[in-house]
């Protein structure tokens, strides 16, 4: 079944009774918390193993935001890098971004 904004919506905040999870297209899934916090997640296979990264979290990060990145990280796959590698990579990259731009302003 499809994850859309008036689910999201509608289940963001409640308490659940165990960990729930719901499955939509091309990998993309989330989990919703017992406390209610929903994380958007990308399944996919890497060396014949199943894994998983987070993508963000409803509602700081949007649902199409999220598609967006799901087609980020699958066209990442298609180049034989693996999405949990290149998401470490590109948030070093933009930590070290604001140094130097700190340094700058000095």
């Amino acid at each position: 079944m499809a994850i859309t904004d008036s689910w999201l919506r509608s289940t963001n905040g409640k308490p659940q009774e165990k960990m729930v999870t719901k499955s939509d297209r091309d990998g993309l899934s989330v989990r919703v918390t017992p406390k209610g916090k929903i994380i958007f997640q990308l399944r996919y296979r890497w060396n014949g193993k199943g894994d998983r990264i987070d993508i963000g979290t409803y509602p700081v990060t949007s649902l199409k935001d999220t598609r967006d990145s799901v087609t980020f990280y699958r066209g990442e796959l298609e180049q034989h890098r693996n999405p949990k590698i290149v998401k470490r990579v590109r948030k070093e990259f933009a930590l070290r971004a604001v140094t130097v731009e700190t340094l700058i302003r000095e």
